[in-house]
């Protein structure tokens, strides 16, 4: 065990006794010189860290209104709203001004990387800052460069550097080959899905063409109806209950069932429709992505759900399952006018001619059966991998933050086994 000392450092606790305690202004220098994006490539600051633009950032039209950022610069986001958003850059950019660009002058860039992406150091760093509310809080260079840091002799930096660089390269890899088994095991659930609605469960019955580009061959006694033929749509005014919405994996439910947060909450409620347990909801706007399904709650909803009760000898559960297979083939997309990127407008004049098909009520029963059981199967194997996948997250957090403090000693690794 290497001696260690009291930091007198809250979110640091113990360091060891070699190791020096350094405000982070004595270690980095600010850099606030503004560009223009034309003359540096515009740089995004993620979770992941540092990266070409993205397509779906925010564009802005001051173009001359950007800071400059360098290679080897460490770059972070000072809102609470995107904290984790930093990292080391690895060539030469602009970017918001609402980032903090700063130039490791006395310490290693790939130990600061690590040091300043850690957890500890990231709540250490929004303590630091002021606002009104958790959207608008941010943190300032000003206080930003109060924080002492841990400063390790540099040999120690650089075993400690090389030992996170190895040993995080290989959780990451664990993590991405868990995230393409969960993205395996979805496209398998999706395809068992599609086979069944639209084919049965029976390989070996006669077919026919259904004569619908996107259903393609159905069993022969299938019939094919139009929505407006086997349901009716509602829209009976309401106010005072529960928000009923439409989420995009097909749970129709209680607002509160979910979440509250991320809503906009309404101060007026016109245009507001009363919705049943047991109905049909499609949203207009994002039933493209899914966002159908059957409500398991009384209460009321927007008018950008279109309602449907269903005749007899159709479940609405199965209605649903059939929309939702129009949805992931794309057709809705293809179908409705877009109003906003990554939306639709998909209304009842739209989703009323559209031809879903239809076996009896015992194939329906039998298919629903069938699907509960299998698909549980598959999201049980998906729920399992995305805990293992949050456990590895948290164990590369915890291995960081024990090493750039130096809990766990790394003196004289130089890459190999560990």
């Amino acid at each position: 065990m290497r001696p260690m000392k009291d930091s007198g450092v809250e979110w640091l606790g113990e360091v060891p006794e070699g190791w020096s305690l350094t405000r982070l202004g004595g270690v980095f220098r600010e850099r606030r010189q503004q560009v223009n994006v034309d003359d540096f490539a515009p740089l995004s600051v993620t979770k992941a860290g540092i990266v070409p633009q993205l397509a779906s950032a925010a564009k802005s039209d001051a173009k001359d209104k950007r800071k400059l950022v360098k290679n080897g610069d460490f770059v972070i986001n000072s809102r609470s709203d995107r904290k984790g958003s930093s990292g080391l850059a690895s060539t030469d950019g602009s970017t918001s001004l609402i980032y903090i660009v700063i130039e490791p002058k006395s310490i290693s860039g790939k130990f600061s990387h690590h040091l300043l992406r850690c957890r500890a150091f990231q709540e250490e760093f929004f303590r630091w800052g002021t606002g009104i509310v958790d959207d608008l809080w941010s943190t300032r260079y000003t206080a930003m460069k109060m924080i002492l840091l841990p400063i390790p002799p540099v040999a120690e930096q650089a075993s400690i550097s090389a030992y996170l660089d190895q040993e995080t390269s290989r959780i990451d890899t664990l993590i991405s080959k868990k995230e393409q088994l969960i993205e395996k095991l979805l496209e398998r659930r999706q395809a068992l899905i599609t086979q069944v609605v639209t084919k049965g469960l029976d390989p070996n019955v006669p077919m026919k063409d259904s004569g619908v580009e996107w259903l393609g061959e159905v069993p022969e006694d299938w019939e094919l109806k139009r929505v407006a033929h086997v349901s009716r749509r509602t829209k009976i005014p309401a106010s005072g209950l529960g928000i009923v919405t439409a989420f995009r994996d097909g749970q129709v439910t209680l607002r509160s069932n979910r979440r509250t947060a991320g809503f906009t909450e309404a101060t007026e409620f016109h245009g507001y429709q009363r919705i049943r347990k047991g109905q049909v909801a499609v949203h207009k706007m994002d039933g493209f992505a899914g966002a159908i399904g059957v409500s398991d709650s009384d209460g009321m909803c927007s008018p950008v759900l279109t309602l449907l009760d269903c005749a007899s000898g159709l479940r609405p559960d199965y209605l649903a399952l059939t929309l939702r297979e129009i949805s992931k083939t794309g057709w809705i997309e293809a179908l409705a006018k877009g109003v906003r990127e990554r939306t639709t407008e998909f209304g009842w004049s739209d989703l009323s001619w559209q031809v879903v098909p239809l076996p009896d009520i015992r194939q329906q029963e039998e298919i629903i059966t069938y699907l509960d059981q299998e698909t549980s199967q598959i999201d049980t194997l998906v729920e399992k991998t995305r805990r293992a996948i949050e456990l590895l997250k948290e164990r590369r957090q915890a291995l960081i933050t024990q090493v750039v403090t130096g809990k766990i000693d790394v003196r004289g690794f130089a890459g190999g086994n560990s």
